[in-house]
């Protein structure tokens, strides 16, 4: 409030940014004042934007590689479950949504759209975290797009995941070349060129993969692949080749 009345000449400032948090629509057991204080910020942001200012809530799910969550994880205060991630987002994908924040022309006050919810899914994770919350976020999750995941399988399991079809292939060398396939389309995707472009033998920092990249790309690695890998060593990695060869001796489906 007291940075809304200092900063109450619709020209003083280019953007205006709060972060609130999907407990503010769904709510969370023994989370009542901070469910509250989202939705307040909510509401604050959309009052701004009646009046002509700038303002924009992003309502957040958890964190995974940044914050509270990642820490809490790290130092084994918490054990999160795959639910909590599978309603997440990664810092460069928060940093994405930041940038979308900073452009007015992407919030219109006329139509009550100063707050933007981030992380809404279809998936089954999401559905089992939040599918207790009541009607509201049922209504929003069957909305969303959710066709595809970041696996290739869709809602109907038409197709496998990375992560079944490793478990269900038996020799090493099978294992192997479904573990290249799977991260040369990620990278793919990830670096928007085509798989033939992107070649085995071309190194990750060639291919242009920063940390930021990297963090999301490791990621997917410790949730798709079930190995652990740190950001630097996926970085200095000589080649896609490479890559694929640490994921495979750190990789607990391979193991199996």
């Amino acid at each position: 409030m007291n940075l809304n009345s200092f900063f109450s000449d619709p020209k003083s400032l280019d953007f205006f940014i709060c972060l609130s948090s999907i407990a503010g629509i769904s709510g969370n057991v023994g989370q009542t004042a901070y469910s509250g204080s989202s939705a307040f910020l909510d509401a604050f942001c959309r009052w701004r934007g009646s009046k002509g200012l700038p303002a924009a809530s992003l309502s957040l799910p958890a964190i995974s590689d940044v914050g509270y969550v990642a820490e809490a994880m790290a130092l084994g205060r918490v054990n999160f479950t795959e639910k909590v991630y599978g309603a997440s987002l990664t810092e460069a994908q928060l940093q994405l949504a930041l940038d979308a924040a900073m452009r007015r022309e992407c919030f219109n006050p006329k139509a009550n759209s100063n707050g933007c919810t981030i992380g809404l899914s279809g998936s089954k994770a999401f559905a089992e975290a939040f599918g207790a919350a009541g009607p509201l976020i049922s209504v929003l999750c069957s909305s969303s797009d959710t066709s595809t995941n970041e696996s290739g399988s869709n809602r109907n399991g038409d197709r496998e995941s990375v992560t079944d079809l490793l478990r269900r292939t038996r020799t090493a060398e099978e294992k192997h070349a479904v573990l290249l396939t799977s991260l040369t389309k990620k990278l793919s995707n990830m670096m928007m060129i085509s798989a033939e472009e992107l070649g085995p033998e071309r190194s990750i920092a060639e291919l242009g993969v920063d940390s930021l990249v990297a963090v999301e790309l490791r990621n997917w690695i410790a949730k798709e692949l079930k190995a652990s890998i740190p950001v630097m060593d996926i970085v200095g990695c000589r080649s896609v080749l490479s890559l694929k060869d640490l994921i495979a001796t750190r990789s607990a489906l391979i193991e199996e």
